[in-house]
This record gives structure tokens, sequence and C-alpha cells, in this order.
């Protein structure tokens, strides 16, 4: 296990943050010199937490497992490592994930209700198959309605899509998408969770997940989404982080989108069909090759 991994899994346990987690990588060389001196350079609190929880034999449990479950850990510095998360506020220590997060993908961030109205479900059915098939990865957060209709249109094109879980890999959430995994692999996408794999779901994880979705994707689209929602939350993220946002426009009197229809006022981009969410991708493209 190199200092890197240790500090990564430490972290989902002590809750470091990024200038602590860089820090300490600068100052061991290896786990075994952070055990031995840490009560050097950490607070008496900290140490105590960590003496308490006997967090070592825990961070050797989740390195084990995640050797055994063949998945990988992604750390600040690590070269598969987003970069775009690096401009977060707190951007995520570790990373655990299986599959692939190729960086030459393309990727466009699909958001919205839970329960989603048909002409919504018909919508998508007709037009993101011709965005998948120009080879956009789409990001998602594995949630029923809109997020598992989109990670299933790119499966049913055989293309890659990557899931952003709210709870460990041997733990996913909601229990529905666990027999997603093999279909998701074959297609060269990848599940990706911040918490150790024996972690549950907790209300202060969808808002944390919910920034990852926003930051990866080169635009975040809401396909429907109530003004207090997840879909909603996570548009505001994008908003904050200086994203792309656009929306599917929808009767101004419906509720069911009563978020998105704020959004458009406010400024984001109407999607009337595949070709307005290609043209908006490709001078997204455009953008990051300047």
């Amino acid at each position: 296990m190199k200092i890197e991994e240790f500090l990564a899994i430490l972290s989902t346990q002590l809750y470091l943050s990024f200038d602590h987690y860089i820090t300490l990588k600068s100052l061991f060389e290896t786990p075994q010199a952070f055990v031995k001196n840490y009560h050097m350079v950490m607070s008496e609190k900290e140490c105590r937490k960590i003496t308490d929880k006997k967090i070592f034999l825990h961070v050797e449990k989740i390195f084990e497992e995640c050797q055994k479950n063949n998945s990988q850990i992604l750390y600040p510095t690590h070269d598969d490592y987003p970069s775009c998360f690096l401009k977060l506020q707190k951007p995520p220590l570790f990373l655990n994930i299986k599959g692939a997060l190729k960086r030459d993908l393309n990727f466009i961030s699909i958001v919205g209700s839970r329960t989603p109205s048909i002409r919504v479900q018909e919508w998508m059915n007709q037009y993101i198959p011709g965005v998948v098939q120009q080879d956009y990865c789409i990001v998602s957060g594995a949630a029923r309605g809109v997020d598992q209709m989109a990670h299933k249109i790119a499966l049913r094109n055989q293309k890659p899509t990557i899931a952003f879980l709210p709870s460990g890999l041997k733990q996913i959430y909601p229990k529905d998408f666990q027999g997603w995994e093999d279909s998701i692999l074959a297609c060269g996408g990848a599940l990706v969770s911040e918490y150790d794999p024996f972690m549950s779901i907790w209300p202060s994880h969808f808002a944390e997940r919910n920034r990852m979705i926003a930051m990866l994707g080169c635009l975040v689209f809401i396909c429907e989404a109530k003004l207090r929602s997840g879909s909603y939350m996570t548009a505001r993220l994008a908003i904050e982080n200086s994203k792309t946002l656009c929306v599917l426009p929808s009767f101004p009197t419906d509720l069911q989108n009563a978020g998105g229809l704020n959004l458009l006022y406010q400024g984001a981009f109407p999607i009337r069909d595949d070709k307005d969410l290609l043209i908006l991708l490709s001078a997204e493209k455009l953008k990051k090759s300047v």
C-alpha cells in the first residue's frame, strides 16, 4: 500500500481536508512511518480518534477489500484522478472505482426526477441514443427514474456509462441497481464511490455525490426537476462551478418540472432534441481544446 492510498483510505474515517492530506503526504513516505509518528503532527483530538476506533486495522480491511474486489483506489495525485474534482471546495480524497474512468471520454451529466412523466421518458428514449452514438459517455447517479433511464440507454447502445453511488461499492444503493454492475463493466463504464466499500447510505451522501456528477460532465442536462429535489441541487452545484447547464422545457404550470422551468428563467439553455445537445457539447469540446 502506498502512502497516498493509505491517506486516501484514512480520509474516509477521519474526514481529512485536502490541505491536510497534501501536508501528511509530504511528511511521510510510507504508511508504516505514519503509524509510528502520526502523534507528532496531529492534534490530541485526532490522535484519540485514531486510537479509540482502531482505524489502522480498518484501513487495512478496506485496502484488502479493494484488492479482493478488483476495485481501484484513486487519490488527488493519481494519474487517473479527474482533475476537475480539484476545483471543488471539498475534493474527494478517496475514490473507489470498479471499472474504467477513462480520461479520453467526453462526459455528459444527465439527472432528473425519480418519477419522470411519460413525455420525458418518451423524449429520452427518442433523443438520448443520438447523443451516446456520438461517443458521449453518460454520467449519472444510479437513482430510479431519469438517472437509471440514462444509464440504460447507454447500455442498450453498448456504450460506457459512469454511475456515481451515494454508498460504498459493497453496499450499492439503490438496491435494484446491484444487478447492473456486469453490464456497466462489459460496456467499458464504471461504478464510482467516495466512501469505503462497507459504507451504507446517509442523507448527506446525496449532495456529496451530486457535486461530482455536476463536475465530471462537460455540461449538465436536467430532464425534469422539482424545486426541492436532488436534480435541482445538482443544477445549483453546476452553476456554482461555472458549468454549462441545459434543461428540457415543459408547460409553465408543470409542477413536476418547476425547478427546471426556474433554471430556464435564470438562463439555462433549453433543449428541444439531440441536435441541440450535440451543438452545446461540441462547443464545450472546442473550449477544452483551446
